[in-house]
């Protein structure tokens, strides 16, 4: 796909796309998820924080990001997350409305400090599992009178498990 390809169907410049390209500035959200969309792979993948070039599960783009969700989960204030990416109360407020864009910089920093996917974090993947080298929180399977560790499983049994979920969550939809 040629550049200005690209651009007419991201419907910006090919000035802008160059910035991207070049890092010179941030991408917006729509855009990253577009462009994940239309080459079907992960957010995590088109910021370089994944080298494995995985297909993404869900392709439907969500207009929300979980900030507000994953803030909770973890029992955090807007004020406790603020102080972790050194900005103030209200840019929380904004960046979980949704009425401030992401920076780049930033979902892989949010990403990090709630260990899921960019894609899980935007709302693009229902997967949160971002990084497989780092340890997984411990997740017991009980089946046929035997427990098993989630993370004693190897990875491709571990991805056809996810898959699986993924798969019953959406059959019976079940929202996190």
């Amino acid at each position: 796909m040629k550049q200005s390809e690209l651009a007419a169907f991201l419907n910006v410049t090919q000035s802008a796309l160059s910035f991207w390209e070049n890092e010179k500035y941030d991408i917006d959200n729509k855009s990253l998820l577009k462009i994940a969309d239309y080459f079907n792979v992960s957010t995590d993948y088109v910021l370089g924080k994944d080298n494995t070039q995985i297909p993404k599960i869900s392709t439907k783009l969500y207009k929300y990001n979980r900030i507000k969700k994953l803030r909770r989960e973890y029992d955090m204030t807007q004020d406790d997350l603020a102080q972790l990416i050194h900005t103030q109360h209200s840019a929380i407020s904004k960046y979980e409305r949704g009425a401030v864009p992401l920076s780049d910089s930033l979902i892989l920093e949010l990403a990090d400090i709630f260990d899921v996917s960019t894609d899980y974090l935007l709302g693009n993947s229902d997967l949160r599992i971002h990084d497989r080298n780092k340890p997984h929180r411990n997740i017991e399977i009980e089946t046929e009178g035997k427990t098993i560790q989630y993370d004693d499983l190897p990875e491709d049994a571990q991805k056809e498990l996810e898959s699986y979920l993924q798969y019953l969550r959406q059959k019976h939809n079940i929202k996190e």
